[in-house]
Parts: C-alpha cells; structure tokens; sequence
C-alpha cells in the first residue's frame, strides 16, 4: 500500500469517524434539548406500582423499543432520514405533521415537539447547514411541527451517517434515558442499571435491523396503555418530569 492509498483510507475513516461522533453529541444525554426532564409515562408505571425493579423495567424498555419505536418513532425516523439525504423539506412536513396527529397523549406531544426543536436550533446553530436551516424556519411559529424523532432523522440524513448507526445511536439514548428515569425513581443502583442497559444491547440491535427492514410499512402507533398511563401523568400528586 502505497503512502496516498494510506491517506486516502484515513482521510475516508476520519470523515465517517466525525459522523459517528456528531451522532453520540447530538444525540447524548447531556446534549440540552431537554431529554432528562421526561419520562414519557414511566413515571406513572413507577407511582402506580407497576414498575419497581429492574427486571420490570427492563421489561418496560423491551416493550417500549418494540410496540413504539420499531413501529413508529424508528420509522419516521428512517423516513426523516431519507428526506434529509434528499434535501426533501415539504415531504418532512407532511411526515412531521402527521408524527403529531398520531401522538394521544397531550403530554407525549409536547415533550416530543419541545426536545424536537431545541434539537434543532442547536444542530442549526453549531452546523450552519443549509437545510436545516431551511427546515428550522419552517418549523418556528408552528405548533404541529418538530417532533423529535423527525427531526433526529432529518439530521442524521443531512450527516450522512449510515442509517443503521444513527439508528443505533438515536435508540440508545432514548433507551438509556428511560433507564435513568428508572434509576432516579424506582430506585435502582448505578451499578444495577447499568447492567440492565449492558442487556439490553442485543435486543437494542434486533430492533434497530427489525426497523431498517421494515422501514417502508405504514406507521403505527397503537398503545393505549401508554398513551393511557401518560395522560395520567398529568394529575399525578407529585411529579419528578415533565411527562
């Protein structure tokens, strides 16, 4: 191997290095979009006796990944991603609006929308890219538009991160989001959380290749235990988060 051959290898695996790691910032804990302030209903499962130890909440997460993301928020995801590698805002839209319309809980949409647009603002600010731009005007002084999980694919596509990582990576954080609502509140130890997210790792990864397949069949957002439990939320005596 020649010595140009070797740069251009580093050169090819720094960009795709650089996507992977906008996708752990972007889509991390600490990121400020305001994630850690919502539970999305778990809270709820937690107050009402429902989920209070690790294996229930591991069962929780399970259940979660396959009844909600695999069949909805991964799909507009995947969807979202395509439209960002087309540049294709109008499409975006129309798919955001209707992530929206399908979201029952008033709780569920606002928390959605919220960390959907502060996702935004930021990609836009730190980026500067085009379409994103674009989209972020779009979506100011809208009050249907900016789901989170849109917006997520939007970006990713406009990375052009592989479809498959940044699907890893947007599951992981919301996943492990969840994990924490569980540690703060059932409680759980760190280290008994933490070995629950380490299991959770295969199953993670079906879910992500389960989506990927099936990426193209209609949406679906059918629940309504979840939607119910997150609609009790909001008259909950106390309350840690916001949904």
């Amino acid at each position: 191997m020649d010595m140009n051959t070797n740069t251009n290898m580093n050169t090819i695996m720094d960009k795709q290095l650089n996507k992977n790691l906008c996708l752990l910032q972007f889509f991390g804990s600490t990121f400020p979009v305001g994630g850690f302030q919502h539970s999305y209903g778990l809270e709820t499962y937690i107050s009402s006796g429902e989920v209070k130890n690790a294996q229930q909440l591991k069962q929780y997460i399970l259940e979660t990944l396959r009844q909600v993301y695999v069949t909805f928020d991964g799909r507009a995801f995947c969807r979202a991603w395509q439209y960002g590698r087309d540049g294709a805002i109008e499409p975006l839209r129309k798919l955001d609006a209707e992530i929206t319309a399908m979201r029952l809980s008033g709780e569920s949409r606002r928390a959605s929308l919220k960390t959907g647009k502060a996702l935004l603002r930021m990609a836009v600010l730190m980026t500067g890219e085009q379409k994103l731009s674009e989209y972020r005007q779009v979506v100011q002084g809208m009050s249907n538009i900016g789901n989170y999980c849109v917006v997520a694919g939007f970006l990713s596509g406009r990375l052009d991160a592989q479809p498959e990582a940044a699907l890893q990576a947007f599951y992981f954080s919301d996943m492990n989001n969840l994990l924490q609502v569980g540690i703060k509140t059932i409680p759980l130890g760190q280290t008994e959380g933490q070995q629950l997210l380490y299991e959770l790792y295969p199953k993670l990864n079906a879910a992500v290749e389960k989506t990927i397949q099936n990426q193209n069949e209609e949406l679906e957002n059918f629940v309504p235990y979840m939607n119910l439990m997150s609609m009790q939320h909001e008259t909950l005596y106390s309350r840690l988060y916001m949904s």
